[in-house]
């Protein structure tokens, strides 16, 4: 559910801050006058500049009798831009004041009375339209208090003026009905405070004026029975304790009947007994069981087909134990052990069809000693040695057909030292210079049949571009390195001479929009990344998909 409590309570902290932001202001200020010395503050009338420590902003205004009195304005000695300005009596602040953004444009507009906020106040956004409108009494919020959507960063279709939210403010607190809206102007939340915490129905609906949540606080906490919607189906149900769901809760698929969660909790707010999740077709997913909140017994995951996919056992809310993965026709996938809760001993996975395609150990929950990896045929393609969970020492790499394809050592994951690549009929291909993950410099790079050498391109001492080729010694790839990591421009090519990918790289990763095509050069995909990751497009916020993490 949606809040706006802490939201609306910042966004006041701001205003006050700008409002009275004059104050700390005048605490740095190094005074000095038109006419220096101290006595002049005791004549009448004298007109002073002040400016901050840093000379970026000047006061000026009249000093009378040590007060300062009439009309002040703050501006940038730069731009000669007005910051804020307003009058003084007796050394306090009375009548209008206005803050401007540096462009000059109207930030706050906000009334003073013996140098106190009194009265309404209004706050601008950047390009001009009105975003926020309060009354202050003795500089404490009361009375109607409106928030506009306003121009700033707002698709031109939706009116400046549109209310986002509004309610009541008495003695600097929340207190009776608040309305937040859609954007064109459709009740999107309805509340009730009392003395600042949510007391009273809680309503949410959609921009179709449909029920979305029904929900009461008591106090500042969910209380009592609440229900989601989604197109006027039950989304979810269930009861809240002192702001903790208690008892049964039940959750559907959106705009369906269908079952897709039972979940219990005691009074207390602790998951208890048997969960069930299930697919849309009915058919069980997951069941996860629980003691005062503890994960225990056996976990167990299924297919759409009713097949087994994990089992895990928990004790005292940590796995131990035989630990399975299975294929949907019931072939095993992976096999290991937990202790205390991390994975231990002699753990393998396999393909569907049960040859064997990763082996090593685990300690304290990482890769330890002799890994070894294979191809579908059973054929070893990859060996070497795990410390703390990252390779370490010689690895060797293979060909599918078995042949010796790479071989260099690693620190502690890291490539370090002399790497050879070679090609699949045992020629040297390429060595290559490593110093901690960072490639520093290559050999000639020769061609297939090991009679000649193909440009290699600039690289040395960690920085230049790098080039690759297939067997047939047209191009592979193609790019820039910096202090030892790909950097910049990246293009990788079909074997037939066409571009199959291309993107930018930031310190050995992939970053932002890649590009891939076709063996025909046409545009297949276009996928974002940050950090070497892809980064996954939004989800529709309605899709539940169901959470396996802890079989992780």
């Amino acid at each position: 559910m949606r809040t706006i409590d802490k939201f609306d309570q910042l966004k006041i902290a701001r205003l006050a801050i700008r409002l009275e932001h004059e104050k700390i202001f005048m605490r740095k200020l190094i005074i000095l006058l038109l006419f220096i010395s101290s006595p002049l503050f005791a004549q009448q009338n004298q007109l002073v500049r002040i400016y901050s420590s840093d000379s970026s902003i000047v006061a000026t205004g009249v000093i009378n009798n040590n007060q300062r009195q009439g009309l002040w304005e703050f501006s940038n000695p730069k731009t000669n831009t007005v910051l804020l300005k307003g009058n003084y009596e007796n050394g306090k602040r009375v009548g209008t004041w206005l803050t401007f953004f540096q462009d000059g444009k109207r930030q706050v507009e906000a009334e003073y009375k013996d140098g106190v906020l009194f009265g309404p106040a209004m706050v601008f956004d950047a390009d001009g339209a009105l975003k926020r409108s309060m009354v202050f009494q003795d500089s404490v919020l009361v009375g109607k208090y409106i928030e506009y959507y306003g121009k700033t960063g707002q698709p031109d279709y939706i009116k400046a003026m549109q209310p986002y939210s509004e309610g009541q403010f008495e003695k600097g607190k929340k207190t009776g009905q608040w309305v937040t809206y859609h954007p064109f102007g459709e009740v999107a939340i309805r509340e009730f405070y009392v003395d600042n915490k949510k007391d009273g129905p809680y309503l949410e609906y959609d921009m179709e004026g449909k029920l979305e949540v029904e929900a009461i606080y008591k106090d500042g906490q969910l209380e009592g029975e609440y229900t989601s919607y989604s197109d006027y189906n039950v989304l979810e149900t269930g009861n809240y304790k002192n702001g903790k769901k208690v008892g049964s809760w039940v959750r559907y698929f959106p705009y369906t009947k269908i079952l897709e969660a039972n979940e219990f909790y005691d009074d207390n707010g602790n998951r208890v007994g048997t969960w069930k999740y299930y697919y849309d077709n009915r058919r069980l997913a997951r069941i996860e069981n629980y003691e005062s909140g503890i994960a225990v017994g056996t976990w167990e995951e299924y297919y759409p087909n009713k097949a087994i996919a994990k089992r895990k056992t928990f004790e005292l809310g940590v796995p131990v134990g035989k630990y399975e993965e299975f294929f949907d026709d019931g072939a095993p996938s992976v096999q290991g052990q937990y202790a205390n809760g991390m994975k231990t001993g002699l753990w393998k996975s396999f393909f569907p069809d049960g040859q064997l395609f990763s082996i090593g150990e685990y300690r304290n929950d990482l890769k330890t000693g002799l890994w070894k990896y294979f191809n579908k045929i059973g054929l070893l393609i990859a060996e070497g040695e795990y410390d703390l969970g990252m390779e370490n020492g010689q690895w060797v790499y293979y060909y599918d057909g078995g042949q010796l394809k790479s071989m260099g050592a690693y620190k502690l994951g890291f490539e370090d030292g002399i790497w050879g690549l070679f090609y699949d009929n045992k020629t040297l291909t390429q060595e290559e210079f490593w110093d901690n993950g960072r490639l520093i410099n290559i050999s000639e790079y020769h061609n297939y049949d090991g009679t000649g050498t193909l440009d290699k391109g600039t690289l040395k001492d960690g920085n230049g571009t790098r080039i690759t080729y297939y067997t047939n010694g047209k191009k592979e790839s193609e790019g820039q390195y910096l202090s030892g990591k790909a950097e910049g421009l990246w293009t990788f090519f079909h074997e037939n001479g066409r571009k199959a990918s291309e993107g930018q790289m930031k310190d050995g990763k992939k970053e932002g929009p890649w590009r891939y095509y076709n063996s025909a050069g046409r545009l297949e995909d276009l996928i974002n990344y940050k950090d070497d990751e892809i980064v996954e497009q939004e989800e529709n916020t309605l899709s539940r998909n169901l959470d396996f993490s802890p079989f992780i």
